[in-house]
C-alpha cells in the first residue's frame, strides 16, 4: 500500500484515510461509521436505507436520510481534492456507490494478498506462502472498526476477524510445511490461548510438537482440547484432531513407516464454494435483508436455520443467494449448494435420487479421496463435523426432505427455500421463517425501468405503471416482460402493455406452476403468508 502519495483508506483496525502522509479528518463517529460502511461495500451500489440500518440500527431518527446525505457531503469534502483518480462517493438512484483508486483500501489489498498466500500454498512454495501471509497480516492495525458500534458493525468485525484467523492458519501451515517449528509452535501456543474452542490452531500446534520429535506433547495437546470442548460443548474433538491422534499413535507403535509424512487435510482444494453468483440487484427487499443480518448475528439453535417461502417466481432463490454470500464470511470452510427440485429428487450419475445423492456430491466435494471404507461408514454429519459450512438447499419440498441433510453441529449455517411453509422445521429445528411477498408497484415500476432503461421508461412512464400492474409484482413475470421490451426496441411499451393485457403475451408463461399471491392467516398484518401454489407438497401434521 503506498503511504507516500495518494489515498490510502483503512478498516483494518480504526477507520482512517490519509493523503500522502497527511490523515484526513473524517469527523465523528457517525460519519465514520457511514464511510465504513461504503468502505466495506467499496464498488457496490448501496441503497440509502441500507447505509441508514447499517449506521443507525433501531435507533434510526426520522431525520436519518438527511443526516446521512450531510456527512455524505462532509466526506466529499474530506477527501476530494479535484484528481482524476481519487475516491470519489457517486449517488446512483436511491443509494451511494464509493469509487477507489486501485490498491487504496487496506481490505483489497489483504484479500488480494491471502488469495495470493492460497495459491502458494497450493502449489507447495511454503516458504513464499508464509511471506505473503506475513504482508496480508501487517495491514493490521489492531481490532477491526473499535470505536464504532451497531449490529452491522459487529458483523463485519466479527467477518473481518475471521478472515484474519483463516490467513493466519493459511500462514502457520506453510511455515510448518517450510521448517519453522519453534516460531510456529510459540504462536500457536497463544492462538490456543486466545481461541480455546478453535481446532485448527490446537491441530497444528499438535503437528508441531510431532514434527519436532514431542509426539507426547503432542498427545498433551490432544487431551488438552478433549477435556476444553468436553467441559465447554460436550462434544468430542473433531476428525481433524483425531486423525492426528491416530497417525501419531500407529507412528509410536510402528504400525505405520517413521518417515511417512502427515499433512492436515485442509488444502484450499478442498474449500468447496459451489454458490451460484448473486443476482445483480433486489428491488424492494431491504426490509427483509436487514432483518436476515439481525437474525444472523442473534440465532442461538443447534443449526442456524432461514427458510426463504414463497409462491413461485416470486424471488425466493435470488433472495437466498444474496442472504448465503452475505453469510458466507461466516463459514470459511465453504459453501455447498444443492437444487433439490420440484418433487425433491435429484439424480446422480450413477441414477440414485433424494437426499442420498446430494450427501454424494457434496462429500465428493469434502473428501475427495477418502479411503473406499471410509466412503460408505462416514455420515455427512461425520464429514462435516470440525468444519463451518454454508449449505444452500433451494426449492425444498417438505421438512423432512431438509432435515436428512442437515448436520448436526453448531457451526453450519443453512439457507433453504421452499414454496410450502416449512412448519417442522419452523418448530422443531428453531428455523426462521422469511416470508416473501410480491414486489409493490413502486418497487417493480423501479425494478422495469432500470432493466428497460431509465430514458425509454420514463418517456412512456403510464405504460411502465401498466405493465407492473399486470406482472402483480412478480420478479419472474417482470424479467420477462422487460427482456420482451429489450430485444423489441422498436415496439412502444404501451403497445406491449395492450399485447399482456391481450393475453398475447404472458409474463407467467415461464413459471414452472400458477402463481397465486399467498393469503394472509386470520390475525392481522403479522401473521404469515400461506402458499396456495398447486403444486406445493403440504407439509405432514
Amino acid at each position: 500500500m503506498n503511504d507516500t502519495a495518494g489515498q490510502v483508506f483503512r478498516v483494518l483496525g480504526p477507520v482512517r484515510a490519509h493523503r500522502g502522509d497527511r490523515e484526513l479528518m473524517l469527523g465523528p463517529p457517525r460519519r465514520r461509521a457511514v464511510l465504513a460502511v461504503l468502505l466495506l461495500q467499496a464498488g457496490k451500489y448501496v441503497p440509502f436505507v441500507d447505509v441508514i440500518d447499517a449506521v443507525w440500527g433501531d435507533e434510526r431518527p426520522s431525520s436519518a436520510l438527511t443526516s446521512l446525505q450531510t456527512h455524505v457531503h462532509h466526506l466529499r469534502r474530506a477527501f476530494a481534492d479535484g484528481g482524476r483518480d481519487e475516491a470519489r462517493i457517486e449517488t446512483v438512484r436511491a443509494g451511494y456507490q464509493m469509487h477507489l483508486p486501485e490498491d487504496a483500501l487496506d481490505l483489497l489489498l489483504f484479500q488480494k494478498m491471502a488469495a495470493e498466500t492460497t495459491r502458494l500454498r497450493e502449489r507447495g512454495h511454503y516458504a513464499e506462502a508464509v511471506f505473503a501471509a506475513r504482508e496480508a497480516l501487517d495491514l493490521w492495525r489492531g481490532e477491526p472498526l473499535p470505536d464504532l458500534t451497531g449490529p452491522y458493525i459487529t458483523w463485519q468485525r466479527q467477518r473481518l476477524t475471521a478472515m484474519r484467523l483463516s490467513v493466519t492458519e493459511e500462514k502457520l501451515a506453510a511455515a510448518i510445511e517450510a521448517g519453522e517449528l519453534v516460531d510456529s509452535s510459540a504462536e500457536l501456543e497463544q492462538l490456543v490461548a486466545d481461541h480455546p474452542l478453535d481446532e485448527r490452531f490446537r491441530e497444528l500446534l499438535m503437528l508441531t510438537r510431532y514434527r519436532a520429535g514431542r509426539p507426547a506433547d503432542a498427545l498433551r495437546v490432544y487431551r488438552q482440547a478433549q477435556i476444553t470442548l468436553a467441559r465447554e460443548l460436550g462434544v468430542d474433538p473433531g476428525p481433524a484432531l483425531q486423525r492426528l491422534r491416530s497417525h501419531i499413535m500407529e507412528s509410536l507403535s510402528q504400525a505405520q513407516p517413521a518417515d511417512r509424512p502427515y499433512r492436515p487435510v485442509r488444502a484450499a482444494s478442498l474449500i468447496p464454494h459451489q454458490l451460484p453468483a448473486p443476482p445483480e440487484c433486489l428491488w424492494g427487499r431491504d426490509d427483509t435483508l436487514a432483518e436476515v443480518r439481525r437474525v444472523a448475528l442473534g440465532t442461538a439453535g443447534p443449526v442456524p436455520i432461514i427458510c426463504v417461502q414463497g409462491a413461485a417466481g416470486v424471488g425466493k432463490t435470488a433472495l437466498a443467494l444474496t442472504i448465503a454470500h452475505e453469510l458466507a464470511h461466516l463459514c470459511p470452510d465453504g459453501q455447498l449448494y444443492a437444487d433439490l427440485g420440484e418433487d425433491g429428487a435429484v439424480p446422480s450419475q450413477d441414477g440414485t435420487a433424494g437426499p442420498d445423492a446430494v450427501v454424494q456430491a457434496w462429500r465428493a466435494q469434502l473428501e475427495p479421496f477418502p479411503q473406499a471404507e471410509e466412503r460408505d461408514r462416514r455420515t455427512l454429519s461425520e464429514v462435516v463435523a470440525d468444519r463451518r459450512l454454508l449449505l444452500m438447499l433451494d426449492n425444498a419440498v417438505s421438512t423432512r426432505q431438509v432435515r436428512e441433510l442437515l448436520p448436526v453441529t453448531t457451526r453450519c449455517v443453512v439457507v433453504v427455500t421452499s414454496r410450502s411453509v416449512l412448519h417442522g422445521l419452523i418448530a422443531m429445528d428453531g428455523a426462521h421463517h422469511l416470508p416473501l411477498r410480491p414486489l409493490s408497484h413502486q418497487a417493480s415500476c423501479e425494478m422495469l425501468a432500470h432493466r428497460i432503461g431509465r430514458t425509454r421508461a420514463a418517456a412512456e412512464a403510464a405504460a411502465v405503471r401498466e405493465l407492473a400492474g399486470h406482472c402483480l409484482g412478480v420478479p419472474l413475470a417482470l424479467s420477462a416482460v422487460a427482456a420482451y421490451a429489450v430485444t423489441h426496441p422498436g415496439f412502444p411499451l404501451s403497445d406491449i402493455a395492450q399485447h399482456v393485457e391481450a393475453g398475447w403475451l404472458d409474463p407467467f408463461r415461464g413459471l414452472t406452476a400458477p402463481f397465486t399471491p399467498a393469503p394472509v392467516l386470520p390475525g392481522g398484518g403479522g401473521a404469515s403468508p400461506v402458499s396456495t401454489d398447486p403444486t406445493a407438497s403440504t407439509e405432514a401434521r
